[in-house]
């Protein structure tokens, strides 16, 4: 058998019999002869003086179920998995025995026997590994997962990692070399990727992905259709009890009495604590592989770097020397202006509730809004929703650079007022101009262009709509935008939070009426309605004179008459 990677002139189905006839003799029973489906082995790099090999065999009707035994040949311990053919395609299409078998199909495997039967299920075992990568993105980046820019390679490193976590066999075969490298994928490896690509195809035609110069993005579709059906919890206990099956049924395969097996599942779990005590291989890192879009192009998503230097990646202040640093917008944000040679930029680092900006009203508002507290769900929100709505024609700051592990995004410095100021003029002086009423107008007609986007704003108060020199009507702060959203919400938001200190109830009957006017030339009069609705008035009562509160209302449900 060391002869038979010596091909020379022989054709690659010589090669197999002669290879079937070895396993066959090696075997020393007619297992291949009158049962086997298919067969596969794995040869694996030498490990001391014996090389050692891996032999999958799928058997019909095998009473046990799945058979482990090893057997030795001159030099070669070659170590067999015997499975069912019914146990095989369930650990292939669904797990059944925690990846036992299908994890097989990541390797670098020859088939012997039933080629076209293996092809199959290596590409529904890999189209499921993918879907299952993809689960994990939408997880970790929610909405943001649209815009990463996806190598294939993540998918098989994202798998051979998760197992590894659990399986200390795993980590040991990546160290012996049993497990390719797959930072340093050799020739011997592409076959295992072959599956990969045939899913990539699949998943493509069925509008899962998208493939673009042999990278992938996931398709917004998808991403809209999925988000609200994934959940960390649920994705934690799949792998807990995958993690289960996999040990039991190791040990079903090595012994045929429960004790055996019992014991077998005892010490696998004992070499899994010692594991952890070790120094542990270095593992790849699955984030290598994927990118991010930005206005300054493709951008890597795992370095850990400062917000000077995403400037400098981003070519944001190229030959600029003394970056100034300064906080805006209180203590309780992080937000900077970073500022060379006449040009600024926004640094946003993104804390968790614990900063208190979105805390307390995500308690009162209970029932009525939920707010998105963690610090990465309100960064990916952010990136999502700028990349989305400039896709879209909106105008937002550009997006630079992403520090994802910092939870820190590099954002275009706005030049502008905030609508706020406009909307104090009008509460505060005796006339309305026409200009600010034309402003408010714009506004309000700019948000109900995302509404009919299905976008919703989520915190759409005037500070967060900037109105530039040039007439251009910029959304920022776009961290608690969702898909879908309630265009209720960010009506009334806007338009109780800006009256919520104003004494004059005809100015905020000014206020209401162009506010109304501009957004219904493109909104709809049952949105408007809405925002008078009780659920919201409660919101805002504390801060709000009754007397106003009443106006509001009432022009709400004036104009959804008309």
């Amino acid at each position: 058998m060391n002869n038979r990677t010596d091909r020379g002139e022989k054709t690659l189905a010589q090669e197999d019999r002669e290879l079937e006839r070895w396993l066959a003799e090696t075997l020393g029973d007619d297992t291949l002869t009158t049962s086997a489906r298919a067969a596969a082995i794995i040869p694996t790099t030498a490990a001391g003086k014996d090389h050692k090999i891996q032999c999958l065999i799928v058997s019909q009707q095998l009473k046990k179920g799945i058979v482990s035994r090893v057997r030795r040949a001159e030099r070669e311990k070659i170590d067999i998995l015997q499975v069912d053919t019914e146990i095989f395609e369930k650990d292939i299409g669904s797990a059944f025995l925690g990846d036992l078998v299908a994890v097989m199909m990541l390797l670098p495997y020859q088939p012997i026997l039933g080629y076209d039967y293996l092809r199959r299920w290596d590409k529904i075992f890999k189209k499921r590994v993918i879907l299952e990568g993809i689960c994990s993105l939408l997880l970790e980046y929610g909405p943001a997962a649209t815009e990463l820019i996806i190598d294939p390679l993540y998918f098989p490193a994202d798998k051979i990692r998760r197992i590894a976590s659990f399986h200390p066999e795993i980590e040991i075969g990546i160290e012996t070399g049993q497990f390719p490298r797959i930072d340093k994928v050799p020739v011997s490896i592409e076959p295992a990727l072959r599956g990969f690509s045939e899913a990539f195809r699949e998943l493509h035609q069925e509008g899962v992905i998208q493939l673009i110069d042999g990278e992938l993005v996931i398709r917004h579709e998808y991403v809209r259709a999925e988000l609200l059906g994934v959940a960390a919890p649920e994705a934690i206990l799949r792998d807990l009890e995958r993690t289960a099956r996999w040990y039991i049924a190791e040990g079903l395969a090595k012994y045929t009495d429960p004790v055996g097996a019992l014991r077998a599942v005892s010490n696998s779990l004992r070499r899994r604590l010692r594991r952890e005590s070790r120094k542990r291989p270095d593992l790849v890192d699955p984030e290598r592989y994927i990118y991010f879009a930005t206005s300054s192009g493709k951008q890597p998503l795992s370095p850990e770097i400062s917000s000077e230097e995403m400037a400098a990646r981003s070519g944001v202040f190229a030959g600029a020397s003394g970056i100034r640093t300064t906080r805006l917008r209180g203590v309780l944000n992080s937000v900077f202006v970073m500022e060379s040679s006449g040009r600024r930029v926004i640094a946003k680092r993104f804390n968790d509730w614990s900063n208190l900006k979105w805390f307390p009203l995500s308690i009162w508002a209970i029932g009525v809004r939920d707010f998105a507290l963690i610090g990465k769900n309100r960064m990916a929100n952010e990136y999502a929703f700028n990349r989305h709505l400039h896709g879209e024609g909106f105008c937002v700051p550009n997006v630079l650079n992403v520090a994802w592990r910092d939870r820190t995004i590099l954002e275009e410095y706005v030049e502008g007022s905030e609508s706020s100021s406009v909307v104090n003029r009008v509460l505060s002086g005796r006339e309305v101009r026409p200009e600010d009423s034309e402003l408010i107008r714009k506004a309000a007609r700019t948000i109900a262009q995302v509404h009919e986007k299905r976008v919703g704003l989520g915190d759409c108060k005037p500070e967060n709509i900037m109105l530039k020199p040039t007439g251009d009507v910029y959304l920022i702060d776009l961290e608690q935008a969702e898909f879908g959203g309630d265009p209720s919400w960010d009506i009334a938001e806007f338009l109780f939070y800006s009256c919520r200190y104003a004494l004059r109830p005809k100015n905020v009957h000014g206020l209401c009426r162009n506010f109304i006017e501009g957004y219904l030339e493109v909104g709809s009069q049952a949105a408007i309605r809405r925002a008078a609705s009780p659920r919201y008035l409660s919101i805002f009562a504390p801060v709000m004179t009754l007397p106003v509160m009443i106006k509001i209302a009432r022009e709400c449900k004036k104009a959804s008459r008309a």
